[in-house]
């Protein structure tokens, strides 16, 4: 009797449906955690609320069960987490959700292995630059942060070639422009000063750009204004500081330069990259239609290239305007993410042009400098319609020519221009004679960083006069500069950068350098733009 009743009851728990009821592959269901800092977790929440039926209250392990389909195409979302919890799922749509890739699907299929997951996520190391970049140029700002505070998420299921293209990418994310530094980027909290460009406004008003942080990982970007011909300047009024603490390895906005164009147009150009080089780094442009204003609104930074440009751009003869862009030759092989060998036919001292007025820029040739150290190459148009660069390498300046709009360049050669291993400036000034700022007290010699003086030519660069001496201090360096209406000269440049970080302008005239001595009435050296004063 009691072997009958145990078979008995053995039977009848066999036939129970909630004692053989076996859990579904994957997470176990249970109640669902709203977390309103994630902009995912809200817009998948949303979409779960509209199938249960449930605008309101907690939903719980039963209402989740209630979800067989679901769907969240283009709802724009990064990530993918708490779709485990639905394990009754059968279909659910994940199209058009362009940061997603196939690495996050895979990992979510291993949940819901019983679900029809349809998307078109990408693998990103098949993904074009350009593609990828575009992806994160669609997104809101918002969408972009939650991109990088996903990022170490993203980061667990991806293998090793594929983790560090996708640090590398995060250098293709536009940057914030930061409209409202203060106090955070106050001169008390700056400890390095490293010129970048500066500009006049066609109202007149002076912009100045230079890093701060270090010439280094560290490096972002700030700009003050003068509203008196430079002899006072505003408080930082914009940064782009692209550090975040969470981001796995540092991302940094070194070199660039501003510019005001035909149309009146304030242009800032700046290069981005996961640390010091990355192998691609990126030029990136921000336009201000409005510089002179009180409140002055920046366009939200575009893409233009890889590499980094630190000069203004030339405008032709022809209307076009072509951008100097550097690719270093070397790429980054002591660099984690790899050396972008894709990119090696592209590298060096590259012209780009844009027939537009700036909407695109199209590449149209490159010379390839022997020794490049940085290339910060700069472009005049002679009077017969040749082109003029010169360049930045180990050896000193580097000069090549191009007779057919910068398509093809002349094998590169050694200028007559004696200079140390630093930037210079050249430019075309009104008077139809070529400016040069450079260092050293003659033109066929140097004193390393120091001694900084204009010269002038009147045969497009055959021979030089003048000298005037701007600074001859040691530790100045890095000169930019543009001309005013009235002829008058502004160049800037930076003094012990790690030190006493100064930004500093020279103010003269065509006539002070054929003098070699300031005879003008507006004239005045050593102008104090910015000092960092973190170390005081």
């Amino acid at each position: 009797m009691r072997i009958l009743a145990a078979l008995t009851l053995l039977i009848s728990a066999l036939l129970s449906p909630l004692s053989t009821a076996a859990p579904l592959v994957g997470c176990g269901t249970t109640s669902w955690v709203s977390d309103p800092s994630d902009p995912n977790n809200g817009k998948i929440e949303a979409a779960i609320r509209k199938v249960a039926e449930k605008p309101s209250g907690e939903l719980t392990k039963a209402d989740l069960e209630k979800v067989t389909r679901l769907h969240l195409w283009n709802a724009k979302l990064t990530d993918v987490k708490g779709l485990e919890k639905l394990t009754r799922l059968e279909v659910l749509s994940l199209n058009d959700n362009p940061a997603l890739i196939k690495a996050q699907i895979a990992e979510l299929k291993k949940a819901l292995r019983k679900c029809d997951i349809r998307h078109n996520a990408t693998n990103r190391a098949a993904e074009s630059v350009e593609d990828r970049a575009a992806r994160f140029a669609a997104m809101t700002p918002e969408e972009a942060g939650a991109f990088e505070d996903d990022i170490k998420q993203k980061l667990k299921g991806l293998g090793g070639n594929e983790a560090k293209r996708l640090i590398v990418d995060l250098a293709l994310i536009p940057p914030k422009m930061n409209t409202s530094p203060l106090p955070e980027y106050g001169y008390d909290r700056l400890d390095y000063g490293m010129t970048i460009g500066i500009e006049r406004t066609p109202g007149g008003r002076l912009w100045a750009c230079w890093v701060a942080g270090g010439d280094s990982a560290e490096a972002f970007f700030v700009l003050a204004t003068s509203d008196d011909d430079g002899e006072t300047w505003s408080k930082p009024r914009l940064v782009i500081d692209p550090h975040k603490k969470n981001l796995p390895q540092k991302r940094r906005v070194l070199v660039g330069n501003l510019w005001t164009d035909p149309t009146g147009k304030l242009w800032l150009f700046f290069d981005q990259s996961m640390e010091m080089f990355d192998g691609r780094a990126g030029v990136w442009a921000s336009q201000c239609k409005n510089p002179d204003a009180k409140n002055p609104l920046w366009s939200r930074a575009r893409r233009i290239w890889h590499g980094s440009t630190l000069n203004k751009p030339t405008v032709l003869s022809t209307g076009e305007w072509m951008l100097p862009i550097s690719l270093l030759e070397h790429g980054a092989p002591h660099y984690k993410g790899g050396g972008f060998q894709e990119l090696y036919p592209l590298r060096g001292a590259n012209v780009f042009v844009s027939e537009d007025k700036g909407a695109s820029w199209q590449r149209r040739g490159a010379v390839r400098f022997p020794h490049p150290n940085w290339h910060e190459h700069m472009i005049v148009e002679r009077r017969d319609g040749s082109l003029w660069m010169l360049a930045r390498t180990g050896n000193g300046i580097m000069e090549s020519t191009s007779t057919d709009g910068g398509k093809n360049w002349s094998k590169p050669t050694a200028s007559k221009i004696n200079h140390p291993v630093a930037r210079f400036h050249i430019r075309r000034l009104a008077s139809g004679r070529l400016l040069l700022i450079k260092h050293g007290d003659t033109i066929d010699s140097h004193q390393h960083r120091s001694k900084l003086t204009a010269w002038l030519s009147e045969n497009d660069g055959e021979s030089w006069s003048g000298g005037l001496m701007l600074d001859k201090r040691n530790g100045i360096s890095y000169p930019d500069g543009f001309q005013a209406p009235d002829g008058t000269i502004y160049i800037s440049y930076d003094r012990n950068r790690a030190t006493d970080g100064e930004i500093l302008l020279a103010r003269f005239t065509e006539e002070d350098i054929v003098a070699r001595m300031l005879v003008g009435k507006k004239s005045k050296l050593q102008i104090q733009i910015s000092r960092a004063r973190a170390g005081d």
